[in-house]
């Protein structure tokens, strides 16, 4: 009995430590979001809603995240999802439709970048477009924040780069997000925001136990996959993973020994 509820209360914490993560992401989108909206600018910018809904700014606020950032209707005076999103093309490869990460970014360092939020004539929401590997190839190289420590994640040849110093000191076969069910990695230049080891990584219908566990886009990141025998070749096109990057066990763990949080992965 000692034993049993010893090992429930392991599975209990790691269960509330991935919550807090989880959480803690959440709580960081949903803060940059109200930040980036003014009530009173969106109401006396959009006499058509108040019309309709009225000056209540829980209802504005609810109106502009269901309705009016797809429909290129700013935030603020000084904040306008679409017009970011679209002067912004590195965010752009790195977010894609992801509309959640644009205002984070631009509070917490767009804005001190002085990157363009604002046009004339805002868009209307679009489909991301796949980026061409050149173009992400160029980006990557202007971009002076990404030093010589970095992932480089090869999905065409299902393949990984793991660059320290310069040097790769590691490259290894990897299984990317299933395209026969539409579930493809995610294409651009992004950053690992949070490492952990030990944990189940849980969704509608499965469960699965990983030892090493780096996101880098939402809920997608680099993990082992024991389950696997095989990487590399052609078995994402048929039997893929959910978006993340399968990797084996030795490898992952020694990405996990080098990688850090703020590290850079470059993925096309």
């Amino acid at each position: 009995m000692k034993y049993f509820i010893t090992s429930l209360s392991f599975i209990f914490m790691v269960a509330v430590l991935w919550a807090v993560n989880v959480t803690e992401v959440e709580a960081r989108l949903s803060a940059a979001q109200k930040q980036c909206f003014d009530a009173v600018f969106y109401a006396e910018d959009n006499p058509d809603v108040v019309s309709v809904i009225g000056t209540n700014e829980k209802k504005l606020f609810e109106h502009y995240m269901d309705h009016g950032r797809y429909e290129g209707r700013s935030a603020s005076s000084e904040f306008n999802l679409m017009s970011y999103r679209t002067n912004n093309r590195d965010l752009y490869i790195s977010f894609a439709d992801d509309l959640d990460a644009y205002p984070l970014h631009f509070i917490e360092s767009g804005k001190q970048e002085g990157r363009i939020a604002m046009c004339d004539n805002p868009p209307a929401f679009e489909p991301f477009k796949r980026p061409l590997i050149q173009e992400i190839a160029e980006i990557a190289r202007h971009r002076t924040d990404i030093g010589d420590t970095y992932v480089e994640l090869d999905l065409t040849n299902q393949h990984l780069y793991l660059f320290v110093n310069g040097e790769v000191i590691m490259d290894t076969p990897v299984v990317t997000g299933d395209v026969k069910k539409n579930r493809q990695s995610p294409v651009g230049i992004f950053k690992i925001y949070h490492k952990g080891t030990d944990r189940y990584l849980t969704g509608p219908d499965w469960k699965v136990w990983v030892n090493y566990w780096m996101p880098f886009r939402g809920n997608i990141g680099f993990h082992d996959a024991t389950w696997r025998k095989r990487f590399g070749g052609s078995i994402y096109q048929r039997d893929g993973s959910r978006g993340c990057i399968n990797l084996p066990l030795d490898k992952a763990e020694i990405l996990f020994e080098h990688s850090f949080i703020g590290m850079f992965v470059i993925s096309y």
